[in-house]
């Protein structure tokens, strides 16, 4: 997709953990909770987030400059006007000691294949992809 250093991908858990760590760590004060709305001012941005507080269920709204939505393809159902779209998929991690290189695949399926979802036919090609990551697994994905 691009030369070396310039993307990759990260495993949600320890990505957000380590996010999380780092900002506690200068400072920051980290809020366990649900968002329940935004206060959203068109184009220049959100003025407020009001959340409950997991462990009391109190409801809190907090003033804000800067928002960052982080729900990936549930972040259009908490702001609308977000466009993202998801596309079903089905993903695996398994334990596995292998490079440390992606792998984008494209599988021609034979026109005549049957695949299990019914016994519906694909005449069109699969792209399954293998990310390995820092902790000795593999995230495997693919569409449906």
């Amino acid at each position: 997709m691009s030369p070396p250093g310039t993307t990759a991908q990260v495993h949600p858990y320890l990505f957000t953990t380590s996010i999380f760590s780092l900002a506690r760590d200068r400072g920051a004060k980290i809020l366990y909770g649900k968002a329940t709305a935004l206060d959203y001012t068109g184009p220049h941005g959100i003025k407020s987030v009001t959340y409950e507080d997991k462990e009391s269920k109190s409801i809190h709204t907090l003033e804000a400059t800067d928002v960052i939505l982080a729900a990936g393809p549930w972040t259009s159902h908490i702001f609308p006007e977000a466009k993202i779209e998801a596309q079903r998929a089905h993903s695996v991690v398994v334990k596995a000691d292998v490079s440390p290189h992606a792998v984008f695949t494209e599988i021609e399926l034979p026109r005549n294949w049957i695949g299990s979802a019914g016994g519906r036919r694909h005449g069109r090609s699969v792209n399954p992809e293998m990310y390995p990551r820092p902790d000795g697994t593999v995230y495997a994905c693919g569409r449906s």
